[in-house]
């Protein structure tokens, strides 16, 4: 496979970066109304707004400290943790941090991604494929079981259809191993089929991860160090 990177499909990947950022601006002009209902409340004191970086002592007790060091424990029935994720690396396989990018990487690379290999089968990933194929890229989607677990198997179904329809591959049932840098900079995958057990490798330009995120807290273990029976409760809607 010739992995030179098409010019047309480089320029089509500039076009479409910079109509996404157009679209997030309009995104965050709509934003505004809802924005300053936030901060009249706020202001108006029906929330209170503390800037402090906070901690859990227990399940009902955070601790928040100042930027000047001053302390502050608060204590609830209910605390709600909302700290947002990133992307997360399979960093169990080798090469996958160090030659592999994620879904927030793909919006911000200065030139076009090439033949790209993405690997995951959430939503997030086959979006990604999607519009890669949709810009002329040679896009594969790698899938551990099936794809879109937790929607409807028969929507789910026509989804990957339409995709692999318009273009999009699909390696079904197979595991990526390791991630190998080539002398000529294109990157080489060995995955293994989880029926067969046999191994199977390709080159790609990019490799991006799309196996879920890790969630912006440090907690050990994923809990509040309560013990593994006392653990921290999570949103399923994000799996």
């Amino acid at each position: 496979h010739d992995t030179d990177i098409n010019p047309k499909t480089d320029i089509l990947y500039r076009y479409f970066l910079h109509f996404l950022l157009a679209s997030l601006v309009l995104l965050i002009s709509s934003w505004c109304n809802e924005l300053l209902v936030i901060f009249f409340c706020v202001f108006c004191r029906k929330v209170k707004y503390l800037n402090l970086k906070g901690s859990l002592l227990d399940e009902h007790t955070v601790r928040g400290l100042s930027k000047a060091g001053k302390e502050v424990v608060l204590t609830a029935k209910n605390i709600v943790i909302a700290t947002g994720g990133r992307p997360k690396y399979p960093t169990e396989i080798p090469g996958a941090v160090e030659h592999g990018i994620t879904s927030d990487d793909i919006f911000w690379l200065e030139k076009s991604p090439g033949k790209t290999l993405v690997v995951g089968a959430s939503y997030v990933a086959l979006e990604c494929a999607g519009f890669l194929t949709g810009i002329g890229l040679d896009a594969t989607v790698m899938v551990r079981s099936d794809a879109l677990r937790g929607f409807d198997r028969q929507m789910a179904g026509l989804v990957t259809d339409y995709m692999e329809a318009y273009g999009t591959r699909f390696v079904w049932r197979s595991v990526p191993k390791r991630v190998d840098r080539l002398p000529l900079g294109t990157l080489q995958v060995t995955w293994s089929d989880t029926e067969t057990g046999r191994e199977h490798r390709d080159t790609y330009d990019s490799v991006l991860w799309a196996v879920g995120e890790s969630f912006c807290w440090s907690f050990p273990n994923g809990h509040l160090g309560l013990g593994p029976e006392r653990s921290l409760p999570h949103s399923n809607c994000t799996q």
